[in-house]
């Protein structure tokens, strides 16, 4: 018997290419250099631009009675995101839009954004839903466990998950598949679950901790912490310290997240940023996995809170490495800075570091398919860096010699 009878639709009814990222950016400049649209009329300059950029794509279409009809017709998937305004017949970049077009904020911040306050009947599905996959980071969630379990019998902090899951799941029609298949899309957009057999399990633990609320947030801070606390516990370190860099045996952290921090204090805008970075729950997550393996492999991890993530060092030789997280849209972004950052920390410690210092990148996801070939080779060429990620548990590394990654191992 369902405890809750709210059916969600989901965020988009709309087409679905719209949703894409590389479509999103494209529109919001198109509509941005025209300065208002007049949507619904097919004769608007903005569809043959649109037209160009994607032709394979369907912007204006002809109905039965050979009429030309928009495709923002019914729904408008820039409106949803909160990208643009689209009263009166006309759509126009809103304060959210402006940002995201001078990069401020990213595609995959919107989509979270818009995706953690779609609202239903005084609900939030996607909230509801994230909270889930945090719960039971390892489950495999089918469809009919997102209808049936989660939909019709889970609330977060008043029922349990698991027996809300134990519900009886009956066939979904395929209208409801379609339904619940694209809600999960949407979260697959922002890396927030990704497919494993028949249905799907947590993936950017950062991007489902903000969909589903700061609440959850703090929460799964917490368990990392206590498990990392097992590993560490009485775990005695030599300290090594100069002026400029001071280690200190890895210490898992609650991070101090920017919603409590008062932006009044925060001047310097890469200083924030580099804040957020160091206060994601995926940053943090990467963290404890990369140093309980560093432990692993017999040595004993370091941190720097004012600079490096974590190194170790063996003798006559040491490691250090910057983590990043990393979406589909900012992978390369993030490489590109972790040099920066790895290049100065080898130069500001050189006084401290040993004679050999190997340089580390490691990523939260394989950037195979999301960076290009020239960046790998660059990389191992040119930087002499290894580029490390995580992959289902396991730390792999790029291999140049067959272009594919391989188990990592220090």
């Amino acid at each position: 018997m369902s405890k809750y009878s709210n059916i969600w639709q989901g965020l988009d009814q709309g087409v679905e290419h719209t949703w894409q990222p590389d479509v999103i950016e494209a529109v919001t400049k198109e509509i941005a250099k025209l300065g208002s649209v007049e949507h619904t009329n097919p004769l608007s300059p903005l569809y043959p631009r649109l037209q160009e950029l994607f032709p394979n794509r369907t912007w204006v279409s002809i109905g039965s009675d050979g009429s030309p009809r928009t495709i923002f017709r019914r729904s408008n998937t820039w409106a949803r995101l909160g990208l643009v305004d689209a009263s009166g017949g006309r759509m126009r970049l809103t304060p959210l839009g402006e940002s995201f077009l001078i990069g401020d904020v990213t595609v995959t911040d919107v989509l979270i954004n818009a995706l953690a306050n779609h609202d239903e009947d005084g609900e939030r599905p996607f909230s509801i839903i994230s909270n889930a996959f945090l719960s039971l980071p390892t489950r495999v969630f089918t469809l009919e466990d997102i209808e049936f379990g989660i939909m019709q019998n889970y609330r977060p902090d008043a029922d349990d998950l698991a027996l809300a899951l134990s519900a009886p799941h009956l066939n979904l029609s395929p209208t409801r598949k379609r339904r619940v298949r694209a809600m999960v899309s949407r979260l697959e957009d922002v890396d927030a679950v990704y497919a494993r057999g028949d249905g799907w399990v947590s993936g950017d633990l950062d991007a489902l901790s903000r969909i589903a609320g700061r609440g959850m947030q703090a929460r799964l801070a917490a368990e990392i912490i206590e498990d990392a606390s097992v590993e560490i516990e009485d775990r005695q370190v030599r300290r090594r310290s100069d002026p400029i860099i001071t280690s200190r045996a890895f210490q898992a952290i609650i991070p101090e997240f920017a919603q409590n921090t008062p932006p009044a204090r925060i001047y310097d805008p890469q200083k924030r940023k580099e804040l957020l970075e160091k206060a994601s729950i995926g940053h943090a997550h990467l963290l404890r996995m990369l140093a309980t393996f560093i432990q692993t492999q017999g040595f004993e991890p370091t941190e720097d809170k004012s600079s490096y993530d974590l190194a170790f060092v063996n003798n006559n030789s040491a490691w250090i490495f910057e983590a990043k997280t990393c979406t589909g849209s900012n992978a390369k972004d993030q490489i590109r800075k972790a040099i920066s950052q790895l290049l100065e920390y080898k130069w500001r410690g050189r006084s401290f570091w040993p004679e050999s210092v190997k340089l580390a990148i490691v990523i939260d996801k394989s950037p195979i398919g999301l960076i290009e070939d020239w960046m790998f080779e660059f990389l191992h060429e040119d930087r002499g860096i290894s580029l490390i990620w995580q992959e289902e548990g396991v730390f792999k590394v790029w291999n140049p010699q067959t272009k594919s990654g391989e188990n990592f191992a220090l």
